[in-house]
């Protein structure tokens, strides 16, 4: 079947403002061989100009087709922009188009894989994030009121369009939209002196950040995480002062979800005050279901009056995430799992929480399983923290009959010297039964430690036995206060 050259425009949806560009109409003053489809300018994309953003020359979507109705889907793989002022993109179709056909078109940026089982109409993709890294659960606004975080285009802040019915004789002109939501934090100094914003932490009860599985429905953008959490930082670097009674904004891209009656988020306002570094919480409680949708800005006005100390704030880890979100119940030596903020736990598996008898745990949690084998005794590690440790909890347990309890605990500062050490034993636990390791305790005394920290736990296998089963050590909801 003979193959065509096509070229597409889109039209995108502007966080929740819509910049239409003229059709181009028909393609009968072309070869029957050319074809042309537009793409808009997208708000959070790759360049930014304000709040309008450009495509590049270069820029490349993934487009696919189908015949009206149908979910026969062709992917017709890549298209490149090769006409900026018009936001036209050139390629060639997989295939012949009918021309007594009418049909449906997508394009994704950046593509989707369909090799997992992704479709045009549901896929999975990371949101809110730009990459795997050591703490991925944070992005970077460079200066007051800059956009250009969210203007990646890569893993992240994905954008899709779909226009349907469209007839074989027109060019399709396709509506483009960013699948995260943005929550636009405006925060105005009441202080006589000014402020800088140094950080903006976000708490949400649902999950916001990692991957989930999105679905294109009616004019709807749909997200359900697969695998995720609800904390998110949003570091400000470069920030400049903002005077008494003046205002700045700092944008924080999410996925799309909804609170629910009675649901609250947190959110931490940190900055610096002359030489103090300060910070102020906020709870909002929502008195009826608010959705965070796709493609929109939601603005929290925060007053900002906060000059005492930094408030005492529980840091997490974020186990649910190990593995990609899915548990690997045999006990491997090499093994290796990471999580989206960097825990790393090497010769182990990943749990259900089920494994320990916990009385409350969140839905979707894990836990880390570190193997007691003397030949691979397995070791978790968190990744380097910032702000020093002045408390720090955890839960741990076993869940096999007959296993023995003896684990290191190291914490080491930024150089990887080890600040303080402990070992922590049971020769008869209760199977299933969550104990609760404490610091500062009896044995450290009163002590903290400064600066950026790594904590590691290391399996000391008491028995001396081998074998994947072997002194097995289940371990959740590290927490942790920073150094005020």
């Amino acid at each position: 079947m003979k193959k065509q050259l096509i070229h597409i425009f889109l039209i995108a949806f502007v966080l929740g403002s819509c910049e239409q560009i003229e059709n181009p109409g028909i393609k009968d003053k072309m070869e029957s061989t050319d074809f042309c489809v537009y793409l808009s300018d997208i708000a959070t994309k790759t360049a930014n100009d304000g709040m309008s953003t450009k495509w590049l020359e270069g820029d490349a979507i993934n487009l696919f087709h189908a015949i009206a109705g149908t979910q026969n889907y062709i992917d017709d793989n890549s298209f490149t922009c090769d006409n900026v002022a018009a936001s036209k993109f050139s390629g060639t179709l997989a295939e012949e188009l009918n021309a007594d056909s009418n049909y449906d078109w997508y394009a994704f940026y950046p593509r989707i894989n369909t090799s997992n089982g992704d479709t045009p109409v549901k896929f999975s993709k990371y949101i809110g994030r730009t990459e795997m890294s050591s703490f991925a659960g944070k992005v970077t606004q460079t200066g007051n009121n800059s956009m250009a975080h969210l203007a990646v285009g890569k893993e992240g802040f994905p954008v899709v369009g779909f226009v349907n019915n469209v007839p074989y004789s027109e060019f399709p002109t396709i509506p483009m939209r960013n699948v995260a939501s943005v929550i636009c934090v405006n925060v105005t100094n009441t202080l006589s002196e000014p402020i800088v914003i140094n950080s903006v932490d976000l708490v949400a009860p649902k999950p916001i950040i990692g991957n989930f599985s999105v679905e294109l429905t009616g004019n709807d953008i749909a997200a359900s995480s697969l695998y995720g959490q609800g904390f998110i930082r949003l570091e400000v670097a470069e920030g400049s002062q903002i005077a008494r009674g003046e205002s700045a904004k700092f944008y924080i891209g999410v996925a799309p979800f909804t609170v629910t009656s009675g649901e609250e988020i947190l959110l931490y306002i940190n900055s610096t005050i002359g030489d103090k570094t300060v910070s102020q919480r906020i709870a909002k409680i929502f008195d009826g279901e608010t959705p965070f949708k796709s493609g929109f800005i939601k603005t929290f006005n925060v007053s900002y009056a906060q000059t005492d100390v930094v408030p005492v704030k529980v840091n997490k880890s974020d186990f649910q995430t190990l593995n990609l979100g899915k548990t690997v119940t045999a006990y491997k030596i090499n093994s290796q799992f990471e999580s989206f903020d960097g825990w790393k736990l090497l010769h182990g598996a990943v749990l259900p929480v089920t494994n320990l008898n916990l009385d409350e745990q969140p839905a979707g949690n894990l836990l880390a399983g570190i193997m007691g084998d003397t030949k691979g005794n397995g070791v978790m590690t968190s990744p380097l923290i910032a702000g020093g440790c002045k408390t720090l909890t955890f839960q741990y347990g076993i869940h096999k009959k007959n296993n023995k309890i003896k684990f290191q605990i190291n914490i080491k500062d930024a150089d990887g010297t080890v600040k303080y050490t402990e070992t922590v034993s049971d020769d008869a636990p209760e199977m299933k039964t969550p104990y609760t390791y404490t610091f500062p305790n009896t044995t450290s005394g009163d002590i903290q430690i400064d600066g950026p920290f790594q904590l590691e736990v290391i399996n000391l296998g008491p028995s001396g036995k081998t074998g994947a089963l072997a002194d097995c050590l289940a371990i959740c909801n590290v927490e942790w206060t920073s150094v005020q």
